[in-house]
């Protein structure tokens, strides 16, 4: 008994840690604001949230995405990047141009001239929107993982097709029957034995409308990934997983 409290003590702690730090955390956003504010009362912006380093804090503006250090009280315009020449803002950009257009992505799509063009592979909720490309070796390393049948969440597939080549490709996928589908994406990233290739009326318009969204959203690089309204740029099984999940 005394083992079991001492458990349930050590929990409670450790919940009212998290919740302090995360009061600490929010209130020091407010201060950052605030003096933001004070500080340059003309600048427009939509959000502001902790930056890439710590004591930094990302500007959101509507055509740009800039840094505010209180403790300098400067504002600072300029890229992040990794030691692998990775630009973390550049990331970040994407991220938040597909984060504004996946809260209407599902609009969008039902707005094309047939409906929407994202392949359905499968129903469920939350649905999971991915962006793929047939040459993106990162995808087809996902894509089993997206079709396990145990994975909770639907399924959609938004092909970036950059040549007729690639659609002619991707099409044996959208056209292949409802039971077939994860079976059909799989072979279209070499992951099974194709017999016969699927063929069906309208399947390039399709692709070419997948393609398009794509583009809207500045998407370049694949896989990327919508749930939730929340955006992923590269295949983490855990994190989406862990989305997919709460």
């Amino acid at each position: 008994m005394r083992k079991k409290n001492q458990t349930w003590l050590s929990l409670v702690v450790l919940g009212a840690l998290l919740a302090s730090a995360c009061a600490s955390a929010d209130k020091k956003l407010v201060e950052a604001e605030a003096r933001l504010q004070a500080l340059y009362p003309h600048v427009a912006y939509e959000a502001i949230r902790p930056g890439p380093v710590a004591g930094l804090y990302e500007i959101e503006a509507t055509e740009a995405l800039f840094y505010f250090s209180p403790d300098h009280e400067l504002l600072l315009f300029g890229e992040f990047f990794t030691p692998a020449g990775t630009s973390l803002t550049a990331e970040r950009r994407t991220e938040l141009a597909i984060v504004g257009h996946s809260k209407s992505l599902a609009s969008t799509m039902a707005d094309a001239d047939q409906g929407s063009p994202a392949l359905i592979v499968r129903q469920g909720e939350p649905m999971l929107t991915a962006f793929v490309d047939i040459h993106c070796a990162h995808c087809k390393t996902a894509i089993d993982w997206l079709t396990d049948p145990v994975r909770p969440g639907g399924l959609e597939i938004v092909f970036l097709s950059r040549t007729k080549a690639d659609a002619d490709v991707a099409a044996h996928a959208v056209c292949a029957p409802e039971h077939l589908r994860s079976e059909a994406l799989r072979q279209v990233f070499g992951r099974g034995n194709k017999q016969k290739a699927f063929a069906c009326k309208g399947a390039l318009d399709q692709l070419a409308s997948q393609a398009r969204i794509a583009a809207e959203l500045g998407i370049e690089a694949t896989p990327v990934f919508a749930v939730k309204e929340q955006v992923l740029l590269g295949f983490d099984p855990e994190r989406l997983g862990s989305l997919l999940a709460n």
